[in-house]
Parts: C-alpha cells; sequence; structure tokens
C-alpha cells in the first residue's frame, strides 16, 4: 500500500482498488478521522464516499485499514439513524454476530 504524507496532520493510502483512496486526517485537538475517498474523472479530484469514521487507538485504525484492504466499506456507507421518541431507549446488543 502506497501513502503519501500531505502536511498539516494528513495522509494519503492508496487502496488496491483503482480510484479508492483513505484519507486520515489528525486535527490539532489530536482527534483522528479516516474518510473513504473516490476519484471522479470529470471533477479531476475526490470526493468523499459515505462519512468519515472517527477512530480512537491504533487497533482501531488497523482494522478499519485492514477491512478496507479487502474492499469492505460498510463502516463508511452504512450508518444508521435513529430517532428516538423520549419515552424510548435504544439498546444495542455488542456481542450480537449480526453486523447488519
Amino acid at each position: 500500500m502506497n501513502y503519501e504524507e500531505n502536511g498539516q496532520g494528513r495522509i494519503t493510502l492508496r487502496l488496491p482498488e483503482d480510484g479508492y483512496i483513505l484519507s486520515v486526517v489528525q486535527f490539532p485537538n489530536n482527534r483522528r478521522e479516516m474518510a473513504l475517498m473516490y476519484y471522479i474523472e470529470y471533477k479531476k479530484g475526490y470526493e468523499i464516499v459515505g462519512e468519515p469514521v472517527e477512530f480512537v487507538d491504533t487497533s482501531e485504525f488497523v482494522q478499519i485499514v485492514a477491512h478496507a484492504l479487502e474492499g469492505d466499506y460498510k463502516i463508511f456507507t452504512h450508518l444508521i439513524e435513529v430517532e428516538l421518541q423520549p419515552e424510548l431507549e435504544l439498546v444495542w446488543d455488542k456481542d450480537s454476530d449480526n453486523d447488519n
């Protein structure tokens, strides 16, 4: 995997699939974020696919990159929006094998 340092806390990782890269940014407050990007020929530039993902530590970073290298971009593209009523509570079973 090739990478470029673009200065100001930004690194770009080229993925095996043509046109896709990961852009990794560390902000001044030490918040870290990764975005999946795709090259748009007619715009001559990259656009974000889905939503950027914030990560806290190296193990999260490695896990996200490993999935992206395999072509699995779900963490960027499968977003869930939830609107709760004041009397309802969201319960998420983290031990479940179902990642849908």
